[in-house]
């Protein structure tokens, strides 16, 4: 055998060697990582498990926001029995308005003050009726979720001269969270007033709050009253509105989670070196064969 083709076949067979060699220390297509002794460490499964470590909360977040006007009811009372004229009152044509977060608004006007409607969407409720207004949003995992629903209704309303007008029911409102919720509030207001105000005796109003964290729940029996002593009808505006919005918070990794995560670096770092030193050995060994 001449020098020269021993000296190309012995190269060859180096090369070749090499070329097994890191083929086998090549992991097939960022699945699987092996070291010398044949061991496969999974790096898509380690990857993904450190991903939803990071991602995931302790606890699934939960809230409920509710705020409502129930239990309503007019009266009218007869301030000169003797005058020869009773005490009434008229409804003029109500106005209602519904919103959801996500959601086209909503508006009804019309000669029925307080309309039977339901609204719903998915966590997300709007109610009225003749006896009750109110708004609501619940959510049992509410991770990074934001719900808002509101509503408002209003009235004319025409007081006979001499009459008491009395608008009476409750207000209330409550926030809960099942961990502390990024931010949330519900409201309930109830209003009396005088289109045209007068001395003292032109807006009556009352209302409920409730906020996550600071207040959690309120509730109030009102009666708003207006007495038109004059010989004149006069002129009232009714409105409510009831109004729950709540955000939720957002994962919050544990300190044990940032522990794992560690570790799980930490592994394949490792592996990596290992692969590395072994790259570098195969490359000096096929250096000294070739010289």
């Amino acid at each position: 055998m001449t020098p020269g083709i021993g000296s190309s076949y012995r190269a060859d067979a180096v090369a070749r060697l090499k070329a097994e060699y890191e083929a086998k220390e090549q992991p097939p297509a960022g699945s699987h990582l092996f070291t010398k002794r044949g061991s496969v460490i999974l790096i898509k499964p380690i990857a993904a498990a450190l991903a939803a470590l990071c991602i995931a909360a302790p606890a699934a977040a939960g809230f409920t926001a509710h705020g409502s006007v129930t239990q309503l009811q007019f009266a009218v009372t007869d301030l000169a029995p003797d005058d020869g004229l009773d005490a009434f009152y008229t409804l003029g044509f109500g106005s209602s308005s519904y919103f959801a977060l996500g959601s086209e608004s909503l508006q009804f006007d019309g000669p029925v003050f307080l309309p039977e409607k339901t609204f719903e969407t998915p966590g997300a409720m709007l109610l009225s009726g003749p006896s009750q207004l109110m708004a609501s949003v619940t959510q049992s995992d509410s991770t990074g979720i934001r719900l808002h629903t509101y509503a408002h209704t209003s009235t004319f309303l025409t007081l006979a001269p001499n009459s008491s007008f009395t608008f009476s029911g409750v207000v209330s409102a409550d926030m809960s969270c099942v961990v502390p919720c990024a931010g949330g509030f519900a409201i309930a207001r109830a209003a009396l007033r005088t289109v045209v105000p007068d001395s003292g005796n032109s807006d009556r109003t009352v209302a409920a709050y409730a906020a996550a964290g600071s207040a959690p729940a309120e509730a109030r029996t009102f009666s708003l009253t207006y007495e038109n002593h004059s010989s004149r009808p006069v002129e009232l505006t009714i409105s409510m509105s009831a109004d729950a919005y709540a955000s939720g918070a957002l994962p919050v990794p544990e300190p044990t989670t940032y522990a794992l995560l560690a570790a799980g670096l930490g592994v394949v770092g490792f592996v990596a070196r290992r692969r590395g030193r072994h790259k570098d050995r195969a490359s000096a060994s096929a250096t000294a064969s070739a010289s």
